[in-house]
């Protein structure tokens, strides 16, 4: 991915992790809970840090 977006410049690098949990209190539950949350950030130009999985390490939050 980085060198896919080598060239590309910082402003146009925006990124958004996104995540939703449906949690289903028993399974005669007709009514799920549904929750949905978005991280905006950008691609950096190297990675950093040395735990996380994923993207995590090319994903910065300024």
């Amino acid at each position: 991915l980085l060198e896919t977006l080598k060239d590309v410049p910082d402003e146009q690098r925006k990124a958004q992790f996104h995540c939703v949990l449906v949690y289903m209190r028993h399974a005669e539950d007709p009514t799920p809970l549904v929750c949905h949350g978005s991280w905006p950030g950008v691609i950096a130009r190297e990675a950093a840090g040395n735990g996380g999985f994923g993207y995590d390490p090319i994903f910065f939050v300024p």
